[in-house]
Parts: C-alpha cells; sequence; structure tokens
C-alpha cells in the first residue's frame, strides 16, 4: 500500500503552497513540496511512498495518509 506523509511541526502548513509533505524527485531525493503547487511543479515531483521507501528514508515513524492505489490510476 501507498502512503502520503505530511511534513510534521512548524514547517506543516505554507501561506502560498498549503499543506505541505514530504516527496520524491526522480533521482529518489527526498524533498517537502506543498499540496497546492502549480501541475508543472506537481508533475516534477512523487508524494507517493512504499513502505520500503519510507523505511530508507527515515520517514516510517511519521503518521501518514494511506492512498487508495486503484483512485490514482
Amino acid at each position: 500500500m501507498r502512503r502520503r506523509i505530511p511534513v510534521p511541526g512548524d514547517l506543516a502548513q505554507d501561506e502560498r503552497f498549503g499543506e505541505m509533505y514530504y516527496a520524491l524527485t526522480k533521482k529518489d531525493e527526498l524533498c517537502m513540496i506543498g499540496i497546492q503547487a502549480s501541475p508543472n511543479t506537481m508533475k516534477r515531483y512523487r508524494l507517493e511512498f512504499t513502505a520500503e521507501e519510507a523505511e530508507r528514508h527515515g520517514l516510517s515513524n511519521l503518521p501518514y495518509e494511506e492512498v487508495n492505489e486503484n483512485a490514482t490510476k
């Protein structure tokens, strides 16, 4: 099952881009992106992690939202 992981604490909300989430670049680099970023920006990142990816990036202990894989296809 895939998951979205919101950024906790003071960085959780951005005035311009809304709620912040951890994301992966195409090079598998960890970053943060606002859920209201432009569609062109969103194309460059993946907000959904597998359990293995979350573990590899040290995010496995953070709260997450489960993503229905059938809804994203």
